[in-house]
């Protein structure tokens, strides 16, 4: 079975359980706080100084709401915000800064934007600015920090950073290594519906750690996380499928998941799939499709 690695959650910066965490999923900047205004009255009052209402229009423009899409606007009123010391538009600036989004990629003014925001307490900027620490991505790679700013943001209920701070009490990264206190972690996230942590706390009841083993609770949180899509999850389910492990044999339902995490470009599963294809074990035998996935 897959064990869960120090690698790529975020590397493309979010895969799900390793070690990448900034981009972990796609960017939602804030909704509280943005008039519901028409973009010609948000304007009016952006041009006269209005901080909400600037910080409204560059929501708009980022999303395209009412309006074209418009990185470069975007950019340009969340600046005018950003500079009045709103926390929402330092976030979202540094967002755009480190992404490359209506403005040149620049990893030090997006940590510098980030950090603006974390110092007043703003989860989602405190989370990626753990994530930048944690990965030495633009900074001096620090996981004491990384793992303060994760705990900061994780006891005000960011999803991400709790699953982050799950892993670095799992791996004893920045912090003194517990199982107990990163499966509590990765139960707060796997609360709120974090694909990762359902599956890092899979992984731990899988193999008992810091909980009593239960291969029952394992098999569940990883259908659940595989269900939302994570392929590593989906390999780990047709593992337990095709080993019968708490569940009854399947290697139907073995290489269904297997396909699924297989199509994501999960070597694990590809190779599993292709082993089934090739000695024809459960399904139809088909000497091609290892050669298939070997090139792809």
């Amino acid at each position: 079975m897959l064990k869960k690695g120090l690698s790529s959650i975020i590397v493309a910066y979010f895969a799900c359980f390793g070690w990448s965490y900034v981009q972990a999923a796609e960017t939602v900047f804030p909704s509280s706080g943005i008039l519901d205004k028409p973009v010609s009255t948000l304007s009016v009052l952006a041009e006269n100084g209005d901080t909400r209402a600037q910080l409204s229009l560059a929501i708009a423009y980022y999303y395209g709401k009412g309006v074209t899409q418009n990185d470069g606007k975007a950019a340009f009123w969340a600046t005018k915000a950003a500079e009045k010391g709103s926390a929402d538009a330092q976030y979202v600036l540094g967002t755009l800064y480190y992404h490359g989004r209506g403005v040149a990629p620049d990893r030090g003014k997006a940590e510098y934007w980030y950090r603006k925001a974390a110092m007043q307490k703003h989860p989602a900027a405190q989370y990626a600015l753990g994530a930048m620490y944690s990965y030495g991505d633009g900074v001096t790679q620090d996981y004491q920090r990384a793992a303060q700013l994760f705990g900061q943001a994780a006891e005000q209920g960011n999803a991400d950073a709790q699953h982050a701070l799950g892993i670095m009490y799992d791996w004893g990264k920045g912090v003194a290594q517990d199982y107990k206190k990163a499966v509590y972690w990765y139960e707060q996230a796997a609360k709120q519906g974090n694909a990762g942590a359902q599956y890092n706390l899979g992984m731990m009841y899988a193999r008992g750690e810091g909980v009593v083993r239960n291969s029952k609770k394992a098999f569940g949180l990883f259908r659940t996380a595989a269900e939302h899509g994570l392929p590593e999850a989906q390999y780990s389910l047709g593992d337990m499928y095709f080993n019968g492990e708490s569940i009854p044999q399947s290697k139907k339902e073995a290489a269904f998941w297997y396909r699924k995490a297989a199509t994501q470009g999960n070597a694990l599963a590809q190779n599993a799939l292709g082993i089934m294809y090739m000695r024809g074990d459960g399904i139809p035998r088909n000497d091609m499709m290892p050669r298939a996935f070997c090139a792809s």
